[in-house]
């Protein structure tokens, strides 16, 4: 009976009424253990503090960054068919804290190991909290969908995103005060860092088992493999998708340049090791601050604008990251800069510059997508676009090997010119903008080219 129906509908929806809350904080929660944790920044600092081998720090970030990609590939698949989700969020939260608490017990008893086995370990439990980590993101936004009031769903979404930026500023002063000079000597700074990564995904994950989901909703299906290949395959057809994902590669690839930075900062400059919370501080900052000025410029330019700012900020950040030492060593610097920490300070401008392009390729990408497929498409097009940045996540360990012969400071100049080649390549992208057709206002009568009316 209808009346059945929706009685029993609206039982199941009782005690809903906090789950957009503890949505929020949980998300926020997760969010804040990746902030101690950033690739780019934190992975490869911690990683050149465990090895002199470039290649090994290459591949700790590549790790990092290319296991954040293909669980996601391959869980959207499997919630899909799942009438509950919250079991594989809880399931990934739980392997993910085991992972860092192992870690931190190991580094509570860093005395026992040589740091070629702290960082064997260390790498061992990156692979495993990485993975589950990004296993756990689809199952965890198919769980928001499905148990936030659709009134609530933009309100959340926009909320934990805010707030996870604004913790993760929090993240990179506490790791500043931690690897600071009156913080523990390393890698007992480092076995903190990680535990309170792990004590905030325990704390997330719990409150995410406190959210409520529905019993009734259906699982939804999804496109079979072959399905999926051949929806891949046609979205090459697409010529403004054509050229995005050939652009989205290249600036993906010229991203691995991202931890050379870092790395070249404490090698070439001897930066104070505190000073990477400090930078992630800065880079999460930059992201909150330029957000609104990326959805300004989105409105009277379109996407492809946001595409390119994003490319230009990174070509900034490496030519920032090339010319501060020469700065520091002018004699301009000499007379006028008597601070200790001036250069580390000035270094810092290159993690702003970071954290502006990144929040500008974030929004880009995804407007841009929205802009030129067909709603119809966009799980391909998507799936397509997340299985290159897979594979093209993988390019520090091959950035980093020819560091090792070529030196850091010809490998930044070789990520400048390709970054500058990847700004030359968005010119070729699709200005939606420029290229929307407003309909001609219509008339009562319309005279064809023979001139009868009709």
């Amino acid at each position: 009976m209808a009346g059945a129906e929706i009685r029993r509908f609206s039982i199941d929806r009782q005690g809903m009424t906090l789950n957009a809350p503890i949505a929020v904080i949980a998300s926020a929660l997760l969010a804040f253990a990746d902030a101690f944790l950033i690739p780019a920044i934190v992975i490869a600092a911690v990683t050149s503090r465990l090895t002199t081998e470039l290649s090994t720090i290459g591949l700790a970030v590549s790790l990092a960054g290319g296991l954040w990609y293909l669980p996601q590939i391959l869980a959207t698949g499997v919630i899909q068919h799942r009438r509950r989700v919250k079991p594989v969020i809880l399931l990934g939260g739980s392997l993910r804290a085991a992972a860092l608490g192992l870690f931190a017990y190991i580094g509570f008893r860093a005395d026992d190991f040589t740091e070629t086995e702290l960082l064997r370990w260390f790498l061992f439990s990156l692979v495993i909290a990485t993975a589950a980590s990004a296993f756990s993101i689809p199952p965890l936004n198919a769980l928001l969908i499905r148990a936030v009031r659709p009134d609530q769903r933009r309100q959340v979404f926009t909320i934990r995103a805010v707030l996870a930026l604004l913790l993760a500023v929090l993240a990179g002063l506490i790791a500043a005060r931690v690897f600071g000079a009156h913080g523990p000597g390393f890698p007992r700074s480092l076995t903190l860092v990680i535990l309170a990564a792990a004590a905030c995904v325990a704390a997330g994950t719990f409150l995410v088992g406190l959210i409520r989901e529905p019993k009734r909703l259906q699982p939804v299906s999804t496109p079979t493999m072959m399905d999926g290949l051949r929806g891949a395959t046609r979205q090459l057809r697409n010529g403004p998708f054509r050229r995005f994902v050939l652009f989205r590669t290249l600036a993906a690839i010229t991203a691995g340049f991202d931890p050379v930075i870092i790395v070249y900062g404490l090698d070439r400059l001897g930066l104070p090791f505190a000073y990477v919370g400090y930078y992630v501080a800065a880079y999460a900052a930059a992201r909150i601050a330029s957000g609104p000025l990326w959805i300004w410029l989105a409105r009277i330019s379109g996407h492809r604008a946001l595409l390119q700012a994003a490319t230009a900020f990174r070509l900034f950040a490496l030519g920032a990251a090339l010319a501060t030492p020469a700065i520091v060593e002018s004699g301009f610097w000499r007379d006028n800069v008597s601070r200790p920490n001036g250069p580390a300070i000035l270094f810092g401008l290159c993690f702003v510059l970071l954290g502006v392009g990144a929040s500008a390729v974030a929004q880009g990408s995804f407007g841009y997508l929205n802009e030129t497929v067909p709603q119809s498409e966009r799980f391909h097009a998507s799936s397509l676009t997340n299985t290159l940045l897979m594979i093209a996540a993988f390019a520090p360990i091959v950035i980093f090997s020819v560091a090792e012969e070529r030196g850091l400071d010809d490998l930044l100049t070789a990520g400048a010119i390709l970054t500058l080649i990847a700004l030359l390549l968005s010119g070729l992208l699709t200005n939606s903008v420029a290229t929307v057709r407003r309909p001609a206002p219509l008339s009562p009568t319309r005279v064809t080219r023979q001139g009868t009316a009709r």
